[in-house]
């Protein structure tokens, strides 16, 4: 679409926001799916913390099963300056291994995808549109 743009003269400022946009909504789809995916058939568990850090102006919790295995992945999602190690805090998990786990962010805290996800697309159409339309306006 871009590179469309860009042979179609649309306009510099309007092709970068079509690539931009773009992006953003690329970056975001597998981290929407992955959440649709364990909303609908990810499991909950409750794991106790190992060790608590604070690293790239987020905590992350390195986490084990209450049987003592280790969980490979270390949950920023539900810790916090707050949690300490030993206590409990939620996980939910894939059975069937295709996504890595995440914890459970408190009520309100994790972000709604999917309405990020459809006011970027929404935005994007509308800026392909009307650089589309410049650009057919510029090949008079």
């Amino acid at each position: 679409m871009v590179l469309y743009l860009l042979i179609t003269r649309a306009g510099r400022v309007l092709t970068a926001v079509v690539a931009g946009l773009s992006t953003g909504l690329a970056l975001m789809v597998p981290q929407a799916t992955a959440e649709a995916v364990l909303a609908q058939s990810g499991e909950t568990t409750a794991v106790i913390v190992t060790a608590a850090s604070y690293e790239s102006d987020r905590y992350f919790c390195s986490v084990r099963h209450g049987d003592g295995t280790a969980v490979a992945a270390r949950l920023w999602r539900g810790c916090d300056a707050s949690v300490q190690p030993g206590e409990s805090i939620g996980m939910v998990y894939d059975p069937k291994g295709r996504i890595a786990p995440r914890g459970i962010a408190a009520s309100g805290d994790a972000p709604n995808r999917w309405l990020q996800g459809a006011v970027l697309a929404g935005l994007l159409a509308l800026a392909s549109y009307a650089a589309v339309v410049r650009s057919l306006g510029r090949g008079r």
